[in-house]
């Protein structure tokens, strides 16, 4: 790469190259940089607590989720309005309750 540029470059100019050009370059003996274990162990330990952190938040959000959306199918239930999509998330039936069971298979409007 260094010799088409210095091709170019003496192809470019008016005068002559410098004498620096003749020379073939080497690079610097290349040393591998020591492994700073201490850091690394550090930033495994904070990757870790971050994905337990996200776990834990994303648990805590469909956990709100999940309330909300029980919630409505309460209101829905009392106003007589059974939304199917709502049945996934209906509250178990104990026994003796009068009210729309998650297994039943009937859409209820308020016409019933």
């Amino acid at each position: 790469l260094l010799s088409i540029y210095r091709d170019a470059n003496k192809a470019s100019r008016s005068e002559d190259a410098p004498a620096y050009f003749q020379q073939e370059y080497k690079f610097e003996t290349f040393t591998s940089p020591v492994a700073d274990d201490e850091h690394r162990i550090i930033a495994e330990k904070q990757a870790r607590e971050v994905s337990l952190l996200v776990e834990s938040s994303v648990k805590d959000i469909f956990t709100v989720f999940h309330g909300a959306v029980q919630d409505h199918y309460e209101i829905d239930e009392l106003e007589g309005n059974y939304v199917e999509r709502a049945k996934q998330y209906a509250p178990p039936v104990t026994e003796g309750a009068n009210s729309l069971s998650a297994t039943d298979d009937t859409v209820r409007s308020g016409t019933d």
